[in-house]
């Protein structure tokens, strides 16, 4: 007769190591697909597609996690939307230039001018009295929709967190 004994620790170590090979492979499709999305459509750049970045997975507790995300200030604005809003400058660096009584003014390529235009502020949107971010009625939810996909094909669940 034989007979096979695991330890606690060696369970848990075969079981930690497996779901990190597991949320390191869905991680990785779900980098790929939100790249995919963030890079495509109007005014895509590829500046927010290559920001994207994977941490993890890392063991915590008795779950193992892994997050996909972007450190871009605008990146929550193009995946959840955005409101009509004032943009202003903040601050006055060498980038800028000074106008009516010595105000900073952006620097920015405006495509409907099809040129560099310095102002003080953005051009609103039409039928908008004054001057402001159009805001951006479609957002893209370029991570909700591949994590959405992978939790399908793998039937999991997943937490968001804003």
């Amino acid at each position: 007769m034989a007979e096979v004994r695991l330890s606690k620790f060696a369970i848990r170590r075969v079981s930690t190591e497996l779901a990190s090979d597991f949320i390191a492979r869905v991680m990785d499709e779900v980098l790929f697909d939100a790249y995919t999305i963030a890079s495509s459509g109007p005014y895509a750049t590829g500046r927010l597609a290559s920001s994207l970045r994977r941490d993890g997975p890392r063991s915590e507790g008795f779950r193992v996690v892994g997050r996909v995300f972007s450190n871009l200030p605008y990146a929550n604005s193009v995946h959840e939307g955005a409101r009509i809003h004032d943009i202003f400058p903040k601050a006055a660096p060498k980038v800028y230039r000074f106008g009516y009584r010595g105000r900073p003014q952006l620097k920015f390529f405006w495509r409907r001018a099809g040129r560099i235009v310095f102002l003080p502020h953005i051009p609103g949107a039409a039928g908008r009295i004054g001057r402001s971010h159009p805001g951006i009625s479609n957002p893209k939810h370029f991570l909700t929709i591949p994590l959405q996909a992978a939790a399908r094909r793998y039937n999991m669940r997943t937490d968001f967190i804003a």
